[in-house]
């Protein structure tokens, strides 16, 4: 994409300098900002809240998305575990019910475009549908055809070491639209052709 990375200095103790970061974003265009803001590698360094706050702050004022790796986080050795930047209920809340919403509307196109016997899970958070196709469906033959027409699924076998779930996939409802939702008869429509 010709995007280049640009390094900030990082302090042991305090992590990311934002007073560099803010230096960079006022003389060079930055579009993303990636940070490991609890136990960075290699210096291990952990931000204070104040300073992920005003991370957060510094960023938003310019509509830079922030893109936060917490790989670590869990692994602290005090008392409590930290923080990460962008942790404001204000946007899980929001993002819940974006969520529920699409993976009903996932769930009522598999209702809606699949075979009569197809049966789905009804999650109670995330955003995967697990769903059962008739017996005389491959996942893998499935996940072929729908790839040659730029539908992407997970077919159920990538989740067994024993090579069970055959007639099993996995769809992601994170994001919905118009497109997706004739994606979701379009694979119907392969599904009912597998099942002849």
């Amino acid at each position: 994409m010709g995007l280049r990375a640009l390094e900030i200095p990082t302090h042991p103790r305090d992590g990311i300098s934002l007073d560099a970061l803010q230096f960079a974003i006022e003389h060079t265009p930055v579009h993303a900002c990636a940070v490991i803001s609890n136990f960075n590698n290699p210096l291990g360094s952990c931000m204070p809240d104040e300073n992920k706050k005003e991370l957060v702050e510094l960023l938003a004022a310019r509509d830079i998305p922030l893109i936060e790796n917490d790989v670590r986080g869990e692994l602290y050795f005090s008392g409590q575990c930290p923080t990460v930047a962008k942790a404001y209920d204000h946007h899980l809340r929001r993002i819940r019910r974006v969520y529920a919403r699409y993976v009903a509307l996932l769930s009522q196109a598999v209702t809606r475009f699949f075979p009569v016997g197809t049966r789905v899970t009804r999650p109670s958070g995330g955003f995967v549908l697990w769903v059962q196709l008739p017996e005389s469906v491959d996942s893998l033959e499935l996940y072929k055809l729908a790839l040659r027409a730029g539908i992407t699924i997970s077919p159920g076998y990538i989740f067994s070491a024993t090579h069970q779930y055959r007639n099993f996939i996995r769809l992601n409802a994170a994001f919905w639209s118009d497109e997706a939702e004739r994606s979701m008869g379009r694979l119907g429509e392969m599904i009912a052709q597998l099942t002849r």
